[in-house]
Order: structure tokens, then sequence, then C-alpha cells
């Protein structure tokens, strides 16, 4: 995988009491490091990495990420063509202050100035992303910070996925299909056949396919039961 990654790191907080990823983002930032054109294979980390809220993410940009007794990190995101931008909030949910407090995604360490949490304050985090490529492994955050005496260590995935990167595209059924007929190499086309979890509504797959950054063709199929999409990918 390859992209550009600028990590920029606001140390502005503020006690937010106990709804920590409601507190809206100061605009304010201090620069961090740029990386270029590093694999995220290349980089690995000791502690367990945790990726199972990942799948939430697909079809949405907002959230929390991940929450234990102690921290709790949300997730706002926007994505445009080959550009995004993610915002990532690390609330402390205790009453003891976080101190020494860094995060870094691919090894790109950015620090407050005052690298320390309050008790039931939050502390944001800017992440500017440009994908240059196809990818297939998403990038890991890192955080590290202290807690009563003892280093807290956490690893989590970020939901950078390549479908962000999609732009939905308006086609005709003419085109799609002078297009579908062009697919002649065996790798161009995939299909897999699976049994449905639940009952297939029509509306439901729909908000999914458009939450997949696809637009629904309507028209295309002369069959009503075949959901057709168009997609193009920058970058």
């Amino acid at each position: 995988m390859k992209f550009v990654a600028r990590l920029q790191m606001n140390n502005h907080m503020e006690n937010v009491g106990n709804n920590l990823f409601q507190w809206p983002p100061a605009r304010a930032a201090c620069s961090g490091r740029v990386l270029q054109n590093l694999p995220a294979a290349s980089f690995r980390s000791s502690t367990p990495i945790i990726g199972e809220n990942l799948s939430r993410f697909v079809c949405k940009n907002n959230g929390v990420l991940y929450e234990n007794q102690l921290l709790q990190i949300g997730l706002k995101s926007e994505f445009r063509q080959n550009l995004g931008r993610m915002y990532a909030f690390y609330g402390n949910k205790t009453s003891t202050q976080f101190v020494n407090f860094s995060a870094s995604v691919l090894n790109v360490h950015t620090k407050a100035s005052d690298p320390v949490i309050d008790g039931g304050a939050q502390l944001q985090q800017v992440l500017n992303i440009e994908c240059l490529s196809d990818f297939v492994d998403t990038p890991v955050l890192n955080i590290n910070f202290r807690y009563g005496g003892s280093m807290q260590n956490i690893s989590v995935r970020l939901p950078i996925t390549l479908n962000k990167f999609f732009q939905p595209t308006e086609i005709t059924s003419q085109e799609f299909f002078q297009r579908w007929k062009q697919l002649s190499a065996p790798q161009q086309e995939v299909q897999k056949i699976f049994k449905a979890k639940h009952s297939m509504d029509t509306e439901i797959t729909k908000a999914k396919i458009i939450g997949f950054e696809q637009r629904c063709l309507d028209g295309v199929d002369p069959n009503p039961s075949n959901l057709v999409a168009g997609v193009h990918k920058k970058g």
C-alpha cells in the first residue's frame, strides 16, 4: 500500500463530561512530519493489533473506533477523489490524567506541546491522506500513555479502505454493457455466490451500495431484481 500521510495533532483540551465523542472538533493544529510512499507492511508493532470494529466503517465515516475502561477513540472522516481527512478524538474516560501521551501512524510520531490529557478531557489529531495506488492493508494507529504509574500501549487499525477513494459514476445502460464486454482478462471479472444471513431488502441493499461509495444505476439491467452500480477510482 502506498499513500502520503501528514499528521497534525491539536493540543487544545477541554473538559467534555461523559459523552466524549460528541465534543465538536477544534480547527487549530500544530504540524507534524510528512511521510511519503511507505508500505504499511514495513512497520510492525509488538502490541496486538485491534481490528474488530473495522467493518463498521466500511459504509460510514464517523463513529467510535475503540473503547475500553480508560480511553475512547472517535473518528470523523471525509474523502474526495484520492484525498481524505480524518479527525481522531482521544477521550480520557477517567478522573486521572494521561501523561506522556503520543500517537503514531506508520512510525510518524506527533505529540502535543504538553502531552497530557486531563480526566474527562479530549485531544484531537488530524490525519491527511492521499491515495497513490491500490492497496489492501490498512494503516495501524499506535497509542502510548502513562496512567496511574503504568504504561498503556494500544494498536488499532484505521478504517482507511480502498472504497473511501471511489467516486460514484453515472453511466447509461449502453455504456455499461459496452464496458462490460471489454472485460476480457480473467482477473477483470469476479463472481461470488453466497447464502444471505438475512432477508434481502432492496432498499437496504441499495443503501449499502451507496455507503460503499458507488452509484446505483436504475434501468441498466432489464431484471429489476439485479442491482447495478457505477464507480470510478482516482489515485
